[in-house]
């Protein structure tokens, strides 16, 4: 299964039931485009997804722990031996990483990892870690636009849904008309008048 703007099988994705990671699926699109268009008003069908998506968007925008973070730059470690990289104190420059990149969920952080170590193009010095963020930026921009939409979307009035409604220029326009055929059932004629 892939998360929206994910990669496959993280554990908080896979964590979530089946109705919320549907729930963010069918709203993640008008979601980011409160972002772009504000509105104060959602329909009544959008308004009923929004707290599974929450659920799930939440669920998929929590940093990496420490432990997760010990994973990767251990991995950058063990890379870094392989291909003769120097390491003058990777255990200084760890710190550095982390501080960088605490806002990552853990699979971004393990797939700007992987990707940073596939495409690296500097043999003889380690990424730096705006280098290694940079290469999921967009994944988890999106992830946070979506989140700031759904919070848009929750405080927005629902406008539920009325069929056959109509229009007040429509309803004006038809009491006019009702008004000039039916004079005695005009709604502002007095007694008097009738």
């Amino acid at each position: 299964m892939t998360s929206p703007g994910g990669t496959a099988a993280i554990s908080n994705w896979g964590q979530l039931t089946e109705i919320d990671k549907t729930a963010l699926r069918s709203c993640g699109e008008w979601a980011l485009a409160l972002t772009e268009t504000p509105t104060d008003t959602i329909t009544e069908a959008q308004s009923k997804t929004i707290p599974g998506a929450m659920r799930a968007i939440t669920a998929i925008t929590i940093p990496a722990t420490r432990e997760q973070m010990a994973v990767e730059m251990e991995t950058l470690r063990r890379w870094a031996r392989a291909f003769k990289v120097p390491t003058p104190d990777l255990e200084a420059a760890t710190a550095s990483y982390a501080t960088a990149l605490k806002h990552l969920p853990p699979d971004l952080l393990h797939e700007a990892f992987e990707t940073m170590m596939a495409t690296h193009k500097y043999g003889m010095r380690l990424p730096l870690p705006t280098e290694i963020a940079a290469t999921v930026r967009e994944k988890f921009t999106r992830r946070v636009r979506i989140k700031t939409g759904l919070i848009m979307a929750s405080r927005a009035r629902v406008e539920t849904e009325t069929p056959n409604r109509v229009s007040a220029a429509d309803w004006a326009s038809l009491r006019a008309q009702l008004d000039a055929k039916f004079p005695s059932n005009r709604s502002d004629a007095t007694m008097e008048e009738r």
